[in-house]
């Protein structure tokens, strides 16, 4: 939607407005900048991939390359990896290591004009460096899911920020049914595992937020 400028032209529809919005760009060629490669970060990866985009991923701990992703990274090649990403989608989890992490100075060094897209928390992202990001026209475009504070109040600075499109936290929800079906799939899974002695789905480290990390087997 922000690629194409569609939520500019849905503004022009409701105020009657014939206007062309100018030059729009593609995702086949792009650049795309995946920052945390769970289950979400994952299939995202995977889509933009099939698009025709260029596909870099960031992980916690370092493990085979998957083919969907040209490049792979862990998180200290970030400040590097910003400045040639079109697209950066961040889907990592809240903790002290992310609080922060999408700063004013990290803004800064992403690639003028990228979008930046978050489903994660919204404590990576402080709100006004994004709308500051936004206003300047560093950044294209954001979508965010979550913020700072939740609910979103009427008086925040977001609302009016330009090319930013919000929703509320809603991402993650049951909206769409294959999600609900996929929660108790794992769900019943890990119930008969734990009664079985067997080794539960998508366990999580509660010290550090993330799932469990295996280490890749040997060829």
């Amino acid at each position: 939607m922000l690629i194409k400028k569609l939520h500019l032209y849905e503004r022009n529809m409701h105020a009657h407005v014939w206007k062309d919005e100018g030059q729009v760009n593609s995702i086949a060629d792009s650049v795309t900048l995946v920052v945390g490669l769970g289950d979400i970060g994952g299939q995202f990866a995977q889509k933009m991939h099939l698009m025709g985009s260029h596909v870099i991923g960031i992980r916690r701990n370092m493990a085979q390359k998957p083919d969907y992703l040209e490049e792979l990274y862990q998180l200290d090649a970030l400040d590097a990896l910003l400045g040639r990403a079109d697209i950066v989608a961040c889907t990592l989890p809240g903790t002290p290591q992310t609080e922060g992490l999408f700063c004013r100075e990290r803004l800064e060094k992403m690639k003028k004009g990228a979008i930046l897209l978050n489903v994660g928390r919204g404590s990576l992202i402080p709100t006004m460096d994004l709308c500051d990001a936004l206003h300047s026209g560093r950044l294209g475009g954001a979508a965010i899911d979550v913020t700072e504070q939740e609910p979103l109040e009427p008086d925040s600075p977001l609302w009016d920020a330009p090319n930013l499109l919000i929703t509320p936290h809603v991402a993650g929800k049951y909206h769409m049914q294959q999600i609900l079906e996929s929660v108790v799939e794992i769900a019943a899974y890990n119930l008969k595992a734990i009664l079985t002695d067997g080794n539960i789905k998508n366990e999580v480290d509660f010290q550090t937020g993330y799932r469990m990390f295996t280490e890749p087997a040997e060829k």
